[in-house]
Parts: structure tokens; sequence; C-alpha cells
């Protein structure tokens, strides 16, 4: 279960964002133009109350920059250490940079949760050189170090994989649609474009090691039946999904 807190420097730092709106607006606007040394003038003016949140303005913009040390160094001086260290630690982890992650989880008081989501991610996967990976192993060692029965951590994974199954396979239905239609390219969120036999080739793939992975862990937990259900779910997608690939 997600850990519920607010400290007293958080609490401090809303009342300033709604009492001083201005000061938000002058650092985001010198930060915007890189002008980084007036923006730590200007905040080094303030009262405490108001430099509280004024450094924490500039600590989430050296963290948007991957600049950990000094991003760290402003969430210190916001007053706001814990909730720095979380918002490195989740740097760090979309980053695939887990060991940081951990340090980060574990220095913010938050280990528990940041254990869960490093095991999330090892489950999701990730592109390494040009290639999809996942770590199963890993994700398990990760849960393990927050849940003590063996049991709960195969339900979580087997559960875990089940839903990016479904998720996956949702996307390779969108893919086989568009080629049915035929649509070659889409654009991405990121500016570029998609090739949709290739995005259909890597979800359906994905589709399938996620199922094949659910079913493993749910035989692990003797739910044979709802194994046995995904097996004949991949047959079906080995049957019907199938579309020319290009030479």
């Amino acid at each position: 279960m997600a850990k519920l807190w607010i400290t007293r420097g958080a609490l401090l730092l809303a009342i300033t964002f709604i009492s001083h709106p201005l000061f938000g607006q002058k650092v985001e606007k010198l930060l915007n133009k890189n002008k980084v040394d007036k923006a730590i003038v200007y905040c080094e003016k303030q009262s405490d109350t108001i430099k509280a949140g004024c450094f924490m303005t500039i600590a989430e913009y050296y963290l948007s920059k991957e600049n950990y040390s000094t991003a760290e160094e402003y969430f210190d001086k916001s007053g706001n250490s814990e909730i720095g260290y979380e918002k490195i630690a989740e740097s760090y982890l979309s980053h695939g940079n887990y060991s940081a992650a951990e340090e980060y989880f574990d220095r913010s008081g938050n280990i528990e949760e940041g254990n869960e989501k490093i095991a999330e991610s090892y489950m999701k996967g990730e592109v390494v050189e040009s290639e999809w990976v996942l770590n199963a192993t890993k994700a398990e060692d990760y849960l393990k170090k927050v849940h003590d029965d063996e049991n709960q951590v195969y339900t979580i994974m087997a559960e875990c994989f089940e839903k990016y199954g479904n998720e996956n396979k949702e996307r390779t239905d969108k893919f086989k649609k568009m080629d049915d239609f035929g649509i070659m390219y889409i654009s991405s969120k990121e500016g570029g474009t998609i090739n949709i036999k290739r995005g259909y080739t890597i979800s359906k793939m994905q589709t399938e090691m996620y199922f094949d992975l659910a079913a493993s862990y749910y035989e692990k937990i003797d739910n044979i039946e709802k194994a046995e259900e995904l097996r004949k779910e991949l047959e079906i997608i080995n049957s019907e999904f199938s579309i020319e690939q290009e030479k």
C-alpha cells in the first residue's frame, strides 16, 4: 500500500504557492530563459517562506536536466529533502537505473513502495540496445523484499503480467486493424513515425511473452484453470493475429 504522508515542508510549500503566485512565475520565467544564476539570486533575496518554494522550483529545474546532485542540493535547501529523494528516485527508475532508484527510495523513507515500483518496472520491461527485455527474476527479488508470503508475490506477478498482456493485446488489435485499412505509418507522441507492421510485430511478441509468464506464475500458485485459460488465449492470438510482414 502506498505511504500517505504530508511533511511540514510540503504543507508550507503548498501554502507558499497559494499565497505568493507571482514569485513562482518570476522564477519560472528566468529558468525558461536559462538564467539560472539570476533565479538563484532572486530566491536568496526572498523571505524564508517564499525562499522554500523558490528553491523547490530550482530543484525541479535541475531534476528535469538530470543534474541530480544539484537538484538534491536545492531540494535540501527548500526543506523538502524526502520529497526530493523520491522525485530523484522516480527519475532514476524511468531511466532504468534501478540501484540508484533503490538508494533514493530508501533515503526518502518510502522504500517499500519503491521496491514495488522497481519490481513493476522489471516486469514491464524496457528497451536495451534496441532489444526489449524484462527480468521476472529481478522483479521477484524486489517483491520478496516487501512481501514475506511467496504465494502473494507470485499472485502479484501473475496478475501484473496478465494485465500487461491484455493491454498489449488491445494494442496489437489496433495495429492489425490499421494494417487491414492499408495504413503503413502513424505519427508518434514523440514526434517521429511508427511503422505499423513493425509496431504490430513488437506488440504481438510482448503480448505472447506477458501471457506466457502470467500462465507460469498462475501455475506456481496452483491456479491451473487460469493458466490454461491464458494458454488458450495464446493459441487464439497465434491463429487470429497475423499480418504479412515486409521482406
